[in-house]
This record gives C-alpha cells, structure tokens and sequence, in this order.
C-alpha cells in the first residue's frame, strides 16, 4: 500500500435551479477521460452510502446499486438524492436477492427498473431485513437499462466509467481492503481471489505520474479514506474486473 498520497480531492458544482429557485451543489471527482485526456466530473454522493456502514446486514449489493443509480440521476439532473438501500434490502427477494445475506446488482437493477426507489429520507437504512414498505408515491427514481461484463480489461472499464458514470463492481476482500486507512494507493499483492464483495467506482485517474481507480466502499467514514479508497490500476487488484455492472440509461 502506498502513503504520502493528498487525500482524495472533492470539487463542488452548481447545478440547475430546484423549484424554489434555489441552485442545487452537487459533490463530483474529477477523473480523466481515456480518449482525450481531459477532466471528466463523475457523480457521488458525499454523504450517502461510502459514509454511511452496512454494519451486520451484508448488503454491499443494495450500498453499490443504489449508489451507481445515485450517480446516474445526478449526472442526468445535477442534483443529487440519497437513495434507499433498505428498499431494496426488504423489498427484492424476489429478484433473487438475498437481503441481509447478499445479492446481485443486476438484480437490483432489474427491481428499480420495474417498480422505482424510494429516498433514504422516506426509507431509512435499518441494517436489517424487514417487511416491504416501498411505497409507489414516494419512489424518486427509475432506470431504463443496464448491462452486466463478466470479464474487462482496466482500459473498457476506464471507458464505461467515462461514458456511463459510476459503475458496480465486486471485488475480494483481503485482510488488508478490509483493514484499510488513509489516502494512499491500494496495492496489495494478496487481493487476488474470488470476489466476495460489492464497491462502487465513482473514478479513477491515469496519468504519467500515477494511475488508480476511485473506489466508495460501503464500511463507514472510519474506513479508507473518510469512506473512500485510491485502488492501484493495470494489476486487476482484487479482481475488480472480473463482475461490473453498469446503467447505460
């Protein structure tokens, strides 16, 4: 792992006028397009799910899916809304996913797609699986479609963040990733097995001087980089590569 790093650096935006006619900010990394070298700003939610724990309930799936429709939503509107992970923790189990004991992100995109999702501010995360409480009238979003890569190299998913934004990835979880803490690089020679969690790279930055992905975990502030992670790029670490999700509208 590499240290000496700056942090992670946040930039603000203005988006477009909400209805009260106020200007809303949304909170963007800036990352680097892989065809013209140029700043591109990919969308995140700076207090929503990298800050905020699953804790007991193994919910990576709903953190990254809610996280990446999250992204898309602000990148099409520039405002910004904390998406219900409890929605989709009590609600998809008959999309094959599991609750509080894993699930598929393709899956939860399939739910969001056919019936919405609710807000975090109307559907609070509760850190287990409990009866379904989506209500249709309070849903604040849907997707239109998506596509799974069961297999990329770095550079295709350099070009499906700059294209698409935020996108669902697994990855393995070593003794190191999960231990992980501070701004430097995540380089980590045993991060080399069968993925066994679910992430969100939100960017990534590839330049002469030093290349790696942006990685909003799913493990609280207190982890990472206030929740964040710089993941070393061209070693497929943790095999990161090896199952993304992404929307593509």
């Amino acid at each position: 792992m590499g240290a000496g790093h700056p942090p992670i650096q946040v930039n603000e935006v203005w988006g477009r006028q909400d209805r009260s006619g106020q200007s809303q900010k949304v909170k963007v990394h800036q990352a680097v397009s892989p065809r013209d070298g140029g700043p591109t700003p990919y969308s995140y939610n700076a207090s929503g799910s990298g800050k905020k724990p699953l804790g007991s309930c193994a919910s990576c799936w709903a953190f990254t899916a809610a996280a990446t429709v999250e992204g898309r939503l602000a990148k099409n509107s520039q405002q910004l809304t904390s998406l219900s992970e409890q929605n989709l923790v009590d609600c998809a189990k008959s999309y094959q996913d599991e609750g509080c004991n894993a699930g598929w992100v393709n899956e939860a995109y399939k739910y969001i797609k056919e019936n919405g999702i609710e807000s975090s501010s109307t559907y609070p995360y509760k850190a287990k699986k409990e009866s379904c409480k989506f209500n249709q009238q309070d849903s604040v979003g849907t997707i239109s479609s998506y596509k799974s890569s069961w297999s990329a190299t770095e550079e295709e998913m350099m070009t499906l963040v700059a294209d698409h934004g935020p996108i669902s990835v697994y990855v393995f979880m070593s003794k190191a990733f999960m231990e992980f803490k501070g701004s430097g690089i995540f380089d980590d020679s045993n991060c080399n097995k069968d993925v066994n969690h679910a992430v969100t790279v939100v960017g990534y930055v590839n330049n002469a001087n030093e290349s790696y992905w942006i990685i909003k975990n799913s493990f609280g502030k207190g982890w990472g980089d206030n929740g964040y992670m710089k993941m070393i790029m061209f070693k497929n670490m943790c095999s990161i590569t090896t199952h993304i999700h992404y929307l593509t509208a």
